[in-house]
């Protein structure tokens, strides 16, 4: 009896020996497994970090270039004309930079403030070159006050071509673009236009006009006009407006499918307003 008792002490033993080691095994094993997991969630949230910060490096890529594009100039210095021109305007603000509701007028306006904007990037430390951006300043906010906010869009309307339309939406986005921070709120306003003029990439909506009369500014090759707008205005303060387009509405193959239909009709090319800034703009976005 004895020696079955200390049988039975010896297995009792032995079982509560595995028993310990199996214990151990098993918090071995969630150890390992836990840690396996912590490692597996450490690589992914390093993965998608990276993978975020080459999206955001190419994403800033493109913004360079666009900011260098859209501050382009042929010379380095103003010149006689231009300064004349600007100094008329300073003399008298009012009636020098009233278009009189003729488009032709307004478009020679814009065509303006976007070079003084271009003048201004280049030198952005002149005196000189901070009055122009002032001037611009100003008459976006006359813009603002005649067109925009009483959506008074007739003089758009009146024009027969997209020139007018095309011309002022490169004056938004050349201005948030260049212009310095202390003038946020005029680019904020600038960004906010452009998306109440072109709510869809392929869509012109002029409050109180009806959509027959607009047609004309994004049909067929047209489409290139609102595309790149959007797309630049979005990359810059719109980021998931800007995704939506590119991935959802495929906005770069159909800038590709408009430019080659361009590059194989001439005509059409040649009087395609501002051919060269708006291909130079899709070859940017269109970059890996």
């Amino acid at each position: 009896f004895k020696k079955r008792e200390e049988k039975m002490s010896s297995y009792s033993s032995y079982k509560n020996f595995n028993c310990k080691i199996m214990k151990k095994q098993t918090a071995f094993m969630i150890a390992a497994a836990v840690l396996s997991i912590l490692f597996m969630a450490g690589v992914i949230a390093l993965g998608l970090h990276l993978m975020h910060s080459s999206v955001e490096k190419s994403f800033n890529a493109k913004i360079s270039l666009v900011k260098n594009r859209l501050g382009y100039l042929a010379v380095s210095n103003i010149s006689e004309f231009d300064e004349k021109k600007f100094n008329s305007f300073q003399a008298d603000f009012s009636t020098s930079t009233d278009w009189n509701d003729n488009p032709a007028e307004l478009i020679n306006l814009c065509n303006f403030a976007t070079l003084l904007i271009r003048y201004y990037n280049s030198k952005p430390d002149y005196k000189e070159s901070k009055d122009y951006l002032k001037l611009v300043n100003n008459i976006l906010k006359k813009l603002n006050e005649r067109i925009f906010k009483p959506k008074n869009y007739l003089t758009l309307v009146r024009s027969n071509s997209c020139e007018l339309l095309s011309t002022l939406l490169i004056l938004l986005n050349t201005f948030s673009y260049l212009a310095d921070e202390s003038y946020q709120s005029t680019k904020t306003m600038c960004h906010n236009q452009i998306l109440e003029m072109v709510p869809e990439f392929n869509k012109v909506h002029l409050e109180g006009v009806p959509e027959s009369d607009l047609n004309r500014f994004y049909k067929d090759h047209n489409v290139i006009y609102t595309i790149t707008a959007r797309l630049l205005t979005n990359i810059k303060y719109n980021r998931s407006l800007y995704l939506y387009d590119v991935e959802k509405k495929n906005v770069i193959q159909s800038l590709k499918i408009q430019f080659d239909y361009l590059s194989k009709t001439p005509e059409a090319k040649n009087n395609f307003y501002h051919y060269g800034f708006y291909y130079s703009i899709y070859q940017i976005l269109n970059s890996e």
